[in-house]
């Protein structure tokens, strides 16, 4: 087997993953995934969140996300109620529009991934998880083990 030159390969993924960045695509598939997209995607497979979850879950701060939740409620997508098992708590759920922009969002996520996966052709796309499923649990392994690279 030929020996490879990881540091050409190194090149090459970050000027493809720099590339992929400023598409199209990326910029829907991450508005669905940040902001408002996760908060309603989130709240529309589940019940109802506290705030500091989802503060926690996006990784984002508590201002940040208080900023969204409050957009969210003032296109009346979102209400908070109190938590009835623990009155200090506040709860978000979706309104019944809210529910409806955010399957709306998803099936138009869904439809773009599916033909992009089409795109690709039957086995690069299957390939293509396979490897992104292998690459996510490495990443999370990798950063748990990072002193041991980085030194």
């Amino acid at each position: 087997m030929q020996d490879i030159d990881y540091q050409r390969l190194l090149k090459e993924m970050v000027h493809a993953m720099i590339t992929l960045r400023f598409t199209d695509f990326s910029r829907m598939i991450s508005e669905a995934v940040k902001g408002e997209g996760f908060i309603l995607g989130y709240l529309n497979h589940n019940a109802s969140a506290q705030p500091g979850d989802i503060s926690q879950m996006m990784n984002a701060s508590t201002a940040y996300v208080s900023k969204v939740l409050r957009g969210l409620e003032d296109k009346g997508l979102l209400l908070r109620q109190k938590d009835p098992d623990d009155r200090r708590k506040t709860l978000l759920i979706l309104t019944l529009k809210g529910k409806q922009e955010a399957d709306k969002m998803e099936q138009k996520v869904q439809k773009a991934m599916i033909a992009f996966l089409k795109s690709l052709g039957d086995e690069d796309a299957y390939n293509f998880v396979q490897i992104l499923t292998r690459i996510s649990k490495k990443a999370e392994h990798f950063m748990t083990q990072k002193e041991k690279f980085t030194s």
